[in-house]
């Protein structure tokens, strides 16, 4: 009896007896075999084919090259790498506390939290500048991971204590480590507020880096209302006013989802802390320096 005509007998008795029938082997029908011959992976038969691994761009917005000297285990406020990897202009950008691990060539290598290490462009970074933390002397804090705004009450060398005056409330001061602090000079400054005007109306936006463009213009990374992303240059920016010390019942401008809009202020709690009320609208609030400035006084008719 040959080879076929007992294959045959076998799947008839399998229809008869409801048994499956055995399957014969072959070489052409064998996916290692023909996977061998063309030099392609073998795909199983049953699961799910993942789509190609995307490679992670460490500067998404094409920023120009930034130099920085930082140091291991060093403090910075940097972009986390899930959000980097969908960055794009008017998308929302935040900053998160991140530790630098080492320097990668013109990139930084850094770790927020727990979380994986990876690459970043240093102008997605803001550094805390060091010095003297002189009393009343205006810092950016970490501040449970996130980057805020305060002044300095006590310099305790090692230890520094902090009224931080962004919250929207007032919180009891607090003493934390030098390292976690970063003094914040007058000026556009990385960390520090500014100002641009757009129509009728002023935005207030947070600055993260500057750098000059291929065409020698200066132009700023910088975070708008909710973080929306932005590259503005530096002529259209205004620092927000460092030591204005407006006197109770001052018309002036307060910042309000992204833009400066009119209040007045009902209250003064020094040092840095200001209750405003917007005008005709709202219940009074908490500000700090750098989310308010004077407000314009029209200027003379045109003829």
């Amino acid at each position: 009896m040959t080879a076929c005509t007992r294959v045959a007998l076998t799947a008839a008795l399998a229809l008869i007896c409801g048994c499956p029938a055995e399957s014969t082997p072959s070489s052409a029908a064998s996916p290692t075999a023909d996977s061998t011959a063309t030099g392609s992976a073998v795909v199983p038969a049953v699961g799910l084919v993942l789509p190609p691994r995307r490679n992670f761009n460490p500067n998404p917005l094409n920023l120009p090259a930034r130099a920085l000297t930082l140091k291991k285990d060093q403090l910075v406020f940097a972009v986390p790498k899930r959000i980097l990897a969908q960055a794009k202009l008017g998308s929302t950008l935040i900053l998160r506390a991140a530790t630098v691990l080492t320097m990668d060539g013109a990139e930084v290598i850094v770790r927020v939290g727990d979380g994986p290490s990876y690459n970043i462009h240093p102008g997605y970074l803001i550094v805390p500048k060091a010095g003297r933390m002189r009393r009343n002397a205006r810092v950016i804090v970490n501040y449970r991971g996130k980057l805020r705004h305060g002044i300095v009450r006590n310099d305790l060398r090692k230890r520094v204590s902090i009224r931080y005056t962004d919250l929207g409330v007032k919180r009891p001061n607090r003493t934390i480590a030098v390292r976690n602090v970063g003094l914040l000079p007058a000026g556009l400054q990385p960390g520090s507020f500014a100002v641009y005007r757009a129509e009728h109306e002023h935005k207030h936006v947070l600055l993260v880096s500057s750098a000059k463009h291929p065409d020698e213009v200066r132009r700023w990374l910088v975070l708008g209302h909710n973080g929306q992303a932005r590259i503005m240059e530096e002529e259209q920016l205004r620092a927000m006013p460092a030591r204005y010390a407006p006197k109770v019942g001052t018309e002036l401008l307060v910042t309000w989802r992204g833009s400066m809009v009119p209040a007045t202020l009902r209250r003064v709690d020094k040092p840095g802390l200001f209750t405003v009320r917007r005008a005709r609208a709202g219940a009074p609030f908490i500000v700090g320096p750098g989310q308010i400035m004077p407000r314009a006084r029209p200027g003379p008719a045109k003829p």
